[in-house]
């Protein structure tokens, strides 16, 4: 994809040569320089959408590397982050439950009120090394546990912060997923599994047959935390000498954490599907699939994306195709923004729709998939990605020792992190699954 720097200097050299062509009185004007300041026409108008979703994914690539502790509160111009959160309320507590959408902080959700200065990375090394002159908020939090007796908990509201490091790296999230915390292991929600018909009745009064009766069918779906964990060690010498170590470590945790909950979502943990195989028994609720080729389907046009956007459309998405996003393997992108056509091997550009519609890869999705006698096929996503929702168990937990293991005698220290989360798919037909994707 080319730069706005790029862009906007092929739109200044074409509305140059407009103007020249404006400049020759129209009665003295060629055929030829008429069909120039047609074509003209049509290449600045499609330059000035490419510069537009140029400068979207700019703003989306800004998002994605911004300090982790605030990225997740800064919506992203021209995209449904803006969507205000879903709130319900909790029949048996009277509590609200709140849908967060990925711009909303579950810290600021959960305790009300938001300090963006607070830093996980500060407190820990505040911690291992006892000198908080970099961290002196981060000293007042600390409330719980020695390091002395072997090992310390990090406080609330660190903990709800490490929610927002690991929301901050899935690209599940960045690309709309919700977010709902849970104050116990389980959280019931109703779904609507299928709608009533409407009739339209005559315009007489006396009808001689009453409205048929259609039944809706609603479900319930369950999120029971599953658990997540991360443990690994850290030498003291990089908490005492690093001027950065608190930054990079948040970063690392995150990382770990958005990529173990991408991975979740996309292929599924225990007991629970991913999207790839979301209720592959149950044609109602599941999500789409595009039927691959007995053996794979190389990539050579966007019909598959076109069919996968039609079925979402079929599914009764209320909106436009380039609102619904698109997450796919490197490869994929790569093979797709490789595609040429014509005797100059001109690129290949899709739809209009396609161009705008949000795109993301994602490392988590496997490129050596079984279809048929392949083993190198690979799956693309596309949807309403907001119908994937998280549930995450507040309270997650992050544990530092000395003593652990050998980290004593090897001057480490023992990082343990484990948090509880899991997901579903509140309207399967808004998605859809494109597997077979070979090289």
């Amino acid at each position: 994809m080319r730069n706005t720097r790029e862009v906007r200097r092929e739109l200044g050299e074409k509305h140059d040569r407009i103007q020249q062509l404006l400049d020759v009185p129209e009665s003295t004007r060629s055929a030829a320089q008429r069909d120039e300041l047609d074509r003209l026409d049509a290449e600045v108008t499609a330059a000035v959408k490419e510069l537009r979703r140029v400068e979207r994914q700019g703003e989306r690539e800004d998002y994605l590397n911004a300090p982790a502790t605030r990225r997740v509160h800064e919506p992203v111009r021209g995209s449904d982050d803006e969507r205000p959160a879903t709130v319900w309320r909790n029949v048996k507590t009277g509590e609200e439950v709140r849908n967060l959408t990925p711009r909303e902080s579950v810290r600021a959700a959960v305790d009300g009120h938001e300090d963006a200065d607070l830093s996980v990375g500060r407190y820990l090394q505040g911690l291992v090394t006892g000198n908080w002159s970099q961290a002196p908020k981060e000293q007042r939090l600390l409330q719980v546990g020695t390091f002395t007796s072997g090992g310390a908990l990090v406080p609330a509201p660190l903990d709800s912060m490490l929610i927002d490091l690991a929301r901050s790296r899935s690209v599940v999230i960045a690309m709309g997923a919700g977010t709902i915390p849970m104050e116990s292991a389980t959280l019931d929600v109703a779904c609507v599994r299928g709608d009533p018909t409407a009739q339209w009745m005559g315009g007489d009064e006396v009808r001689t047959a009453g409205i048929t009766e259609s039944q809706g069918t609603f479900g319930r779906l369950q999120f029971q935390s599953q658990t997540v964990a991360i443990l690994e060690r850290i030498s003291i010498e990089l908490f005492e000498d690093a001027m950065n170590g608190p930054q990079v470590l948040e970063e690392q945790i995150g990382k770990a954490l958005g990529l173990a909950i991408d991975k979740a979502v996309l292929y599924g943990i225990e007991g629970r599907d991913g999207l790839r195989q979301w209720s592959t028994n149950d044609a109602t609720n599941s999500i789409n699939e595009v039927t691959p080729s007995t053996n794979g389907d190389q990539v050579t046009s966007f019909a598959k994306f076109i069919s996968g956007v039609q079925k979402c459309l079929e599914g009764n998405f209320p909106g436009e195709p380039e609102q619904l996003g698109l997450v796919w393997a490197p490869r994929t992108w790569s093979t797709v923004n490789a595609l040429v056509e014509g005797a100059n091997q001109q690129p290949l550009r899709g739809p209009d729709w396609f161009q705008a519609m949000k795109k993301m890869t994602s490392t988590q999705i496997s490129i050596t998939e079984t279809q048929g006698n392949s083993s190198v096929a690979s799956t693309a996503f596309v949807g309403d990605w907001s119908q994937v929702v998280l549930g995450i168990r507040t309270n997650p937990v992050i544990e530092l020792s000395r003593q652990a293991g050998d980290a004593f005698s090897r001057l480490h220290v023992m990082l343990r992190i484990y948090a509880r989360v899991d997901f579903q798919v509140f309207h399967p037909k808004f998605l859809c699954r494109i597997p077979g994707l070979i090289p």
